[in-house]
This record gives C-alpha cells, sequence and structure tokens, in this order.
C-alpha cells in the first residue's frame, strides 16, 4: 500500500519554483555551419541559458522525466541534468532520423521516422544511452509511442514517395518481452496515425490524424478501434503541438491553437491563438502560451500569450525553434511573487491512499506534477476535505490552493 508523507524541508511555496521553457532550435536551413542548440528561458526574471550545441541539423523531439530531459536530434540522442544545466550523456542514433521518445523503467524507447524496412525501434539505457536492443519486426516509421502499464503502442505508416503517409496501424508491443502481441488497424480512412494521446478516464487513447482531419479512439482493453471526423483542420504531428491540461487539450488548429475536451472530443475554442504556430506548450501555473514560430531561414519568434489569447512579450529563440517544453524545478527566491499566503494543512503524515486537507476557505486545488502537467484539479469548501490520490504515480507533486485572491502552495512526496 502506498504511503504519502510531506517532507518538512520541502514545504516551500510554488513561487520559488523556477518556470523554464526548454527550446531546442535545429539551425538556419541550408547553412551547413548552423547546428541545433539547447536554450532555457526563464521567464520569471527573463533570463536566459543556452547549456549546448549538438552537431547535427534539425530537432525531433524532447521529453522531460523530473530535471532530466532527453533530446532527439535528428543522428543523436542527448540527455540533459536541467538543475545544473549539463549534458550527462550523448549517443549516436542507429536509424536516419531519430522521430519519437518515450520512457520506462530505465528504459527509453526511440523511434525511427524514415529509411528503413526494419528496426525503426531502438531500446536505449535511459541512464547511459547504451543501446539495449532493436526491434527488427517494426518495420515502419514510428511517429508516436504511448506506454501503458509495460505495454507500448506505436503508430506504423505506409509512405509513397514524396514522403507522405498514407495507411498504417498501430502495433501492441510487449515491452518486457520485445513481442508484438496486436495489430489495430481501422476501417475507412486515409491520411496517418499522428500523435496517440491518452483518455481522459485512462481506459484508452486518441491517435489524432492531421491529413484527413479524424480521429481514432482505440480501447485499451478490447484493443476496438472507431473514428471520428473532426470539423477543424487539425495540425498535430508532435508533443509541441499539443499540452493537456487535465481533460483540455490545447492542440494546432491550422496554424493557431484552440481546444478540445478530452472526455468527449467536443470543441472548447476553436481559435484561442490565431496566427501561425510552429511550435507551443503551455504553462499550467500561470495559464500562459510560449510559442515559436518561423520559416526555417529567414525568420525566427518566440512569443507569450496569455490564456485568453493576448499577446503579453517576446522571448528569444534560436533558428528552426521546433521543439520548446515547459520545466518547473529549482529555487529562485521569488519573494513577494504572490501578495497574500493562503495557510492550508496536509494530514495525517504519513498517509494512506487518502490526503486529508484542512483550510479556513473554501478555494480551488490543483495538482502539478513536476514536469509542470496537471494532474488533479478540484474544488475544496471551507474546513475538512479528503483528496484521494491512490492513482498517484510515486514522486513530487506541487499542491497549490488558491482562494480570494491569496495562494497556498506545499510539496507533496508520494512513496
Amino acid at each position: 500500500m502506498k504511503r504519502i508523507s510531506l517532507v518538512g524541508a520541502l514545504l516551500i511555496s510554488i513561487s520559488s519554483f523556477a518556470q523554464e521553457a526548454i527550446i531546442v532550435n535545429g539551425g538556419q536551413y541550408g547553412n551547413s555551419s548552423e547546428d541545433a542548440n539547447v536554450l532555457i528561458y526563464d521567464h520569471t526574471n527573463n533570463q536566459y541559458r543556452s547549456i549546448d550545441t549538438i552537431h547535427t541539423q534539425s530537432v525531433q523531439e524532447v521529453i522531460l522525466d523530473g530535471f532530466w530531459a532527453y533530446v532527439a536530434a535528428q543522428d543523436s540522442i542527448v540527455k540533459y541534468n536541467l538543475s545544473s544545466g549539463s549534458r550527462v550523456a550523448a549517443a549516436r542514433f542507429h536509424g536516419p532520423s531519430t522521430k519519437s521518445l518515450a520512457l520506462t523503467n530505465g528504459l527509453l524507447l526511440v523511434g525511427n521516422w524514415y529509411g528503413k524496412s526494419s528496426h525503426n525501434l531502438y531500446l536505449y539505457d535511459s541512464g547511459s544511452l547504451n543501446l539495449i536492443d532493436s526491434i527488427a519486426a517494426v518495420d515502419k516509421g514510428t511517429k508516436s509511442i504511448l506506454i501503458k502499464n509495460g505495454v507500448a503502442y506505436i503508430t506504423q505508416n505506409r509512405q509513397n514517395g514524396n514522403y507522405q503517409d498514407t495507411l498504417g496501424s498501430i502495433l501492441r508491443f510487449d515491452i518486457a518481452s520485445r513481442t508484438i502481441t496486436d495489430t489495430i488497424t481501422v476501417n475507412g480512412y486515409t491520411g496517418d496515425f499522428g500523435e496517440l494521446i491518452e483518455n481522459a478516464s485512462g481506459t484508452g487513447f486518441y491517435a489524432f490524424n492531421s491529413t484527413w482531419n479524424t480521429i481514432t479512439t482505440v480501447d485499451y482493453s478490447t484493443l476496438s478501434a472507431t473514428n471520428t471526423n473532426f470539423p477543424l483542420d487539425l495540425n498535430i504531428s508532435s508533443r509541441s503541438h499539443y499540452s493537456r491540461r487535465a481533460d483540455t487539450l490545447f492542440a494546432r488548429f491550422g496554424n493557431g491553437i484552440g481546444a478540445i475536451d478530452l472526455s468527449n472530443l467536443a470543441i472548447l475554442d476553436s481559435s484561442i491563438i490565431d496566427t501561425v504556430v510552429t511550435a507551443f506548450s503551455y504553462d499550467s501555473l500561470n495559464n500562459l502560451f510560449f510559442l515559436t514560430q518561423t520559416n526555417f531561414f529567414s525568420y525566427n519568434y518566440g512569443k507569450i500569450y496569455g490564456r485568453s489569447g493576448n499577446l503579453l512579450a517576446p522571448f528569444n529563440v534560436g533558428f528552426s525553434p521546433e521543439v520548446i517544453r515547459m520545466h518547473y524545478g529549482g529555487t529562485l527566491g521569488l519573494d513577494g511573487a504572490f501578495v497574500q499566503q493562503l495557510d492550508f494543512e496536509f494530514y495525517p503524515n504519513p498517509a494512506n491512499e487518502l490526503l486529508n486537507i484542512r483550510m479556513d476557505e473554501a478555494g480551488i486545488l490543483r495538482v502539478f506534477n513536476m514536469n509542470g502537467s496537471l494532474v488533479l484539479e478540484e474544488r475544496l469548501n471551507t474546513g475538512r476535505s479528503k483528496l484521494d490520490i491512490h492513482s498517484f504515480p510515486q514522486g513530487a507533486y506541487m499542491v497549490r490552493i488558491e482562494s480570494n485572491g491569496s495562494v497556498g502552495s506545499k510539496i507533496l512526496i508520494v512513496q
């Protein structure tokens, strides 16, 4: 049974955590002297750090695991410690072009995009980045990987001579045995299976088809798959084309950003931001969009927008800023970030399965993981409330309660 404790030394305000944008730039198209580079922008103090140059061009993906960041850049895989801003490991990618990344139990799964008729999935040690295995049976490009309970769901799409995806399937891959156990196909569509995103209930996932604007719904238990025609222009082909906030999926619609309710695939907002968006990430703590704009050779911009779509400020990016992600960590000592501090208590300490919360005012409770993703949101009444955390994975969480202009925050450790 899980035990939950609040570590006294870590009971610090959420306002003292850095909220950083991790931007990976692919370099200026056509300029052989330009390399990919990794930039960190801290918008709380408007400071920039360039932490590394990767001697290749083109970047495809970044995934975060606490203070660790993994970058897929064409022919390279690089791991960083974001706390120290340093490279800790690097490896040559064994396919022509990296595309997708996923982490599980000490393994980094890396998908190859094109150019191979076998071995389009590679398994690396997530610590050393040593190659462990490659999977010959994955015979088509792997655009997206979703992991659930030891199983990887892997997109497979056929390509024509112009590298356009035409038709595909989704493999169900058992990671422990390194075997493909099922192939999921769908009738009545063409185009590609794009990004795989878990549904709001955790019982299945969606595959977003940006060629023909359909969303395929897949159930984990039955592997049944159905299509839903989407009335707007989906433009989701990487993790930097969407951000999730609880049941809300912010995603690229056409060139801009809109919102979808993941519980029923209803359109919440068809156009929050109506401008060209190359990549974006949503800052869940401050309700801000960080987006990039580029044509890869003549212009490049970084811009911050409010939740309602209002332009707030620019920020610096390099050429071809195709990947951006929000990271939360490290103390900054931002005294006075919140004018009024809200007092509340967690108890007992330790606790099992349910966490008791006592507060003097009604308010909104939000729980964020250390990657900044919102994992729970509830309205609490005055007095005592019980919070069900039995499904939380082990790790650290930031708990924030807002009430009548006051904000309180503490660190929750799930063990």
